[in-house]
């Protein structure tokens, strides 16, 4: 259908920011602005929506989950490795 394409798009593409700010840590090398707890919550909260979606059996809110999981959680490992300067 085409809501379920449309979502998934939409869905994908406000994923991006997870992407977008590792990419960015990892130039800079700096992280110090960034909130953790704020990219823990966010990674809390799409963990959530992923269980979600598994139980409704949702292949929008599995994939885009997933994706923005990875991602969130991509930056929270990127903001613990260039403040304690591993990275």
């Amino acid at each position: 259908m085409f809501y379920e394409k449309y979502m998934m798009v939409v869905g994908l593409i406000g994923q991006l920011l997870f992407y977008l700010q590792a990419i960015k840590i990892y130039h800079t090398r700096s992280a110090e602005d960034l909130s953790l707890t704020g990219f823990l919550i966010a990674f809390f909260s799409l963990i959530s929506w992923l269980f979600y979606g598994i139980i409704l059996r949702n292949k929008v809110l599995i994939f885009v989950n997933i994706t923005g999981s990875f991602g969130a959680l991509l930056v929270v490992l990127l903001k613990i490795l260039v403040d304690h300067k591993i990275l």
